[in-house]
């Protein structure tokens, strides 16, 4: 990028004379920001684990990685418009979620479509849905949990208003959260009938005006300290 400015300057003379001086700065070729796209491109593609697809505001796909094609290929035809198969839409998204009803698939579509709104980029609406078996590998009896975080965007080509969808399986974590909540469930009720026991008895003594100052005290200490673990 070069720019050219007139310079005039004096003489020792005391004549003057104009010259033309030259600016210039880098800037980054076609042929960068080609291979910057590629590189992108391939990050993408290799992320197995995370589903990123680019839709219109009207619903009609984009462009969507590796990982976003295999799930949905059912869906598809087994890939996308670029190979035979139709375009992967919005709705398709949410129609393989598992909803109490209609009402609420719907009102999740509309709500989501309101907070990434056009020209908000740091607008975000994030859910966390079941998913339908025929859709998700593994077990039919495993229960599939994705997280769905939608954003407000652009189609980097013509720069329409666009929503970006990166969708993330999260069945493992459920699953865990799951084990933990047992756990603790499990454990508070195997402490609750012992500590009933031991509070119960520590009021029975100190009901007793005939135990000793040092005995009260110690029994006082246990019975507040049941009632903490109660």
């Amino acid at each position: 990028d070069c720019q050219l400015r007139p310079l005039r300057f004096q003489l020792e003379n005391g004549s003057s004379q104009t010259v033309m001086l030259a600016t210039g700065k880098k800037v980054e070729s076609t042929d960068s920001w080609q291979n910057s796209a590629l590189r992108s491109k391939e990050l993408l593609d290799h992320s197995k684990h995370c589903m990123t697809m680019l839709f219109s505001r009207n619903g009609v796909e984009i462009l969507r990685n590796a990982a976003a094609q295999e799930y949905y290929k059912d869906l598809t035809n087994g890939g996308s418009s670029y190979n035979g198969g139709r375009e992967l839409e919005l709705r398709d998204v949410f129609d393989t979620c598992i909803w109490r009803n209609q009402e609420e698939r719907d009102a999740t579509y509309d709500r989501m479509l309101c907070i990434c709104v056009p020209g908000q980029d740091d607008a975000e609406y994030t859910i966390e849905v079941e998913k339908t078996h025929s859709h998700s590998k593994g077990e039919e009896n495993d229960e599939r949990w994705h997280m769905l975080r939608f954003s407000s965007a652009k189609d980097p080509v013509n720069g329409n208003p666009a929503i970006m969808v990166v969708e993330t399986n999260i069945s493992d974590q459920k699953k865990q959260m799951r084990l933990q909540e047992h756990f603790f469930a499990t454990l508070c009720h195997e402490l609750r009938t012992p500590l009933t026991g031991i509070i119960g008895l520590s009021e029975s003594i100190l009901s007793d005006s005939t135990c000793p100052p040092a005995m009260r005290k110690i029994v006082n200490v246990i019975k507040n300290g049941g009632r903490r673990l109660a």
